[in-house]
């Protein structure tokens, strides 16, 4: 959530526009209508008793309202799929990011494009086995990738699971630790942005394999990206930067059916930096 501040001078103006804030009061004539005798005036007047009202306190008067009201307002891109930004960012906005995954995010630090500090992922882990194995090399020892975080101040977290598990965990299974992942590094760092990155296709060969099929890709993605609104975390659809035209990782840049080389690399990275979570 955002805070933004508001004088109390433009919240008092806003409110008198939408409606009166005092009514009128009609003031007296100034000449009475008659005045009464003398003879008229009983012992008990008739006219009503004005009562006293006592002054504030020293300590009342010296209290001033407050100058300034904090207003909540929801992050606009919180819980939906990025649009692309007008333009792109430089490589350095993602400095202070960490990138959390398997195999395929490994990449990102094998092929040297990102620093390993900077790359919390391992071959053959998935969303099932990522909060329970002890998987990450650090100076105090091997770690699991939440407790590897713990130990970093990311200004940005991705994550991107899946592409080892889509073949044989169901898709609920596959929310449901990706719920846990989430909470748990909430837990660590409740006010870092979190983007979950989309799974990422496969070429049409491996897409014949029923259990990799881009279809059932999309099927997995369309409950991630739920499952972002619902934690109201960013969505990045990286997916969409890697597709050929029939929705399938071209055969060229993937000698296995799902990894690729450094180019591609490159294409992932520069869709994040024109998707993101920026007005």
């Amino acid at each position: 959530m955002k805070k933004i501040r508001i004088g109390i001078a433009a919240l008092l103006a806003a409110a008198m526009l939408g409606g009166c804030l005092f009514q009128s009061v009609e003031e007296p004539s100034s000449e009475p209508e008659s005045a009464p005798s003398s003879s008229e005036v009983s012992e008990e007047s008739s006219e009503p008793v004005i009562e006293s009202v006592p002054e504030p306190s020293s300590e009342e008067s010296s209290e001033e309202p407050s100058s300034e009201v904090i207003v909540e307002v929801k992050d606009p891109f919180a819980g939906m799929r990025i649009p692309q930004n007008a333009e792109s960012a430089e490589m350095t906005w993602l400095d202070d990011a960490v990138f959390i995954g398997d195999s395929l995010t490994y990449g990102l630090s094998a092929y040297e494009i990102l620093p390993k500090e900077q790359v919390l992922a391992s071959t053959g882990i998935n969303p099932q086995t990522i909060l329970s194995t002890a998987c990450i090399e650090t100076e105090t020892g091997t770690l699991t990738v939440l407790d590897a975080l713990a130990q970093k101040t990311p200004g940005k977290i991705y994550i991107m699971l899946g592409a080892n598990g889509v073949g044989f965990l169901s898709k609920e299974t596959v929310i449901d630790f990706y719920g846990q992942l989430i909470d748990g590094i909430r837990a660590i760092f409740p006010e870092t942005p979190i983007y979950l990155e989309s799974i990422l296709p496969v070429t049409a060969e491996k897409s014949s394999d029923s259990r990799y099929a881009n279809q059932k890709i999309d099927e997995y993605n369309a409950a991630i990206e739920a499952l972002a609104a619902e934690k109201e975390i960013y969505y990045v659809y990286v997916a969409e930067a890697l597709k050929d035209e029939y929705g399938n990782l071209p055969s060229g840049l993937s000698a296995d059916g799902m990894h690729f080389g450094k180019t591609t690399y490159q294409m992932w990275l520069d869709y994040l930096l024109c998707h993101r979570a920026e007005e």
